[in-house]
């Protein structure tokens, strides 16, 4: 019984000690950020970024950080895939051999590249991960626009015997400068259902979700930022980007569970001073007329951040 009561307090702390490990982010990226490629293998630098930690959330996290900070957008590479011919078939930048002179000698991908990348480095780290291609909606001209090429791909990761989704192209995209704050967390470990809003999976399992979103649906949604995630956003009405309406009142209506908050319709790039909503039960309600001045217009929701901008969700 000795023996016992010494291994139990010993099995409490290390179990506590992991669960802060799991949560101490700052302390991960701050490491996953000054690991130097030179010149490493893929096994060496995945062995390199998780060998000190025990759990597999830090080391997806060390991961994904290192990815996120390390590798930039590849527009030329972008260029070449999307030209109006098939000789990105056989470009040397989508040689599968030179896959790690590449991305990790250009330091340069698009999406498909961080995806194999994290895939790569997790496969080697022992955790078990999943290349999702699918569909993204990039900006408010995707609404409505229902593709039939994939065009994005992205990760799912087991953690705790759980998949959980993440994106680190679109975690770093908005940054050319890289700082302590320059990953989007909106991006690490997605709630399915705010995923969903612009990542369509081309197969449904991956959306982890019981009740499956359409792809009819999911095309014509709103577009949304990670902001949305950011402000915890949990809902809006209507659920179709598209609006139709002449010369009609339309009630535009967004979830969060804040009454502190200011927000604002934006037409355009200008921010609407009138309509100012109203806040009940958890909702921001908006009554906004359709007029010929505004008909056709781009209309965002915005939410006022402490420099007295506003974000668009």
């Amino acid at each position: 019984m000795k023996t016992l009561r010494q291994i139990i307090p010993v099995l409490s702390l290390l179990l506590v000690s992991l669960r802060m490990e799991a949560q101490d982010f700052a302390r991960i990226d701050s490491f996953a950020r000054s690991v130097e490629w030179n010149r490493m293998s893929i096994p060496q630098l995945a062995d390199t970024l998780t060998r000190p930690y025990h759990s597999d959330l830090a080391k997806v996290r060390s991961i994904f950080v290192w990815i996120a900070h390390n590798i930039a957008y590849d527009y030329e590479k972008l260029g070449v895939e999307t030209a109006d011919t098939a000789a990105w078939l056989t470009h040397p930048l989508f040689d599968d051999s030179l896959f790690e002179k590449n991305i990790l000698e250009r330091r340069r991908g698009i999406c498909s590249d961080y995806a194999r990348l994290f895939d790569d480095m997790c496969r080697h780290a022992g955790i078990e991960s999943k290349i999702v291609e699918g569909f993204a909606k990039n900006t408010y001209k995707d609404i409505g626009v229902l593709r039939t090429r994939t065009n994005h791909a992205w990760n799912a990761v087991r953690l705790s015997g759980k998949w959980r989704l993440l994106d680190a192209t679109w975690a770093r995209r908005h940054f050319t400068q890289f700082s302590a704050k320059s990953i989007d967390e909106a991006y690490f470990l997605s709630p399915p259902a705010k995923l969903i809003l612009d990542h369509m999976p081309a197969d449904d399992s991956w959306q982890l979700l019981d009740k499956k979103v359409d792809r009819q649906k999911f095309f014509s949604y709103p577009h949304v930022s990670s902001y949305y995630m950011k402000y915890d956003v949990a809902g809006f009405a209507p659920v179709n980007g598209l609006i139709q309406a002449d010369g009609e009142e339309v009630v535009i209506k967004v979830k969060i569970a804040r009454p502190d908050l200011v927000l604002r319709l934006v037409e355009g790039e200008q921010v609407m001073s009138d309509p100012v909503p109203v806040y009940e039960n958890g909702i921001y309600k908006f009554r906004y007329s359709v007029t010929e001045e505004t008909e056709g217009d781009k209309l965002s929701v915005g939410i006022r951040n402490d420099a007295g901008g506003f974000d668009i969700i």
